[in-house]
């Protein structure tokens, strides 16, 4: 990946293609509804926990709101957005929650992972020291973005719910 100053980076995809990453804006909000448009019913359960959320509008624009608790970041291939990872810091000021989403279409190129680790970067430079998620058990996709991070995972079995810890203490710079 190449980064530049402002936040953005380049990163190739396993079909070689180059996506830039970079910090979501409040004009993204709509583009934000329109990834989510595109999931299936089983992908806005995987995600979500429920195929219809409650407020996507709000959950759009909170994505867009930058602040010391939060941060999202998006894939993009021009203007298209074609994925978002972010973090919410929790009362352990060292741990945040994070997720990742990618467009429909957009799955198996490798943009989850390109996103979870560009915002791992960002998370330990703002003090994170571990993710934390909530994952259902049959999400395999997020599974195997979750371990193509290479980093130390702790997970703990609730039901039908995986508990995971990543630290992010092996992220490099």
């Amino acid at each position: 990946m190449s980064h530049s100053p402002s936040g953005r980076c380049d990163a190739e995809l396993i079909d070689g293609a180059v996506i830039t990453i970079r910090p979501l804006t409040s004009g993204d909000s709509g583009r934000v509804v329109t990834l989510y448009q595109s999931l299936t019913d089983e992908e806005r359960y995987l995600r979500f926990f429920t195929v219809y959320p409650a407020h996507l509008r709000r959950w759009a624009c909170s994505l867009t709101e930058q602040s010391a608790d939060q941060y999202a970041i998006g894939a993009f291939a021009s203007k298209e957005l074609l994925g978002v990872a972010n973090y919410v810091r929790c009362s352990e000021r060292d741990h945040a929650e994070a997720a990742v989403v990618v467009a429909h279409d957009e799955q198996f190129r490798g943009i989850g992972t390109a996103l979870l680790n560009q915002l791992g970067k960002i998370a330990k430079r703002s003090g994170i020291r571990y993710f934390v998620a909530e994952v259902l058990t049959e999400n395999q996709s997020m599974m195997h973005v979750i371990s193509e991070s290479g980093w130390p995972c702790s997970r703990r079995r609730d039901g039908s719910v995986l508990h995971i810890e990543l630290d992010l203490d092996d992220v490099s710079e």
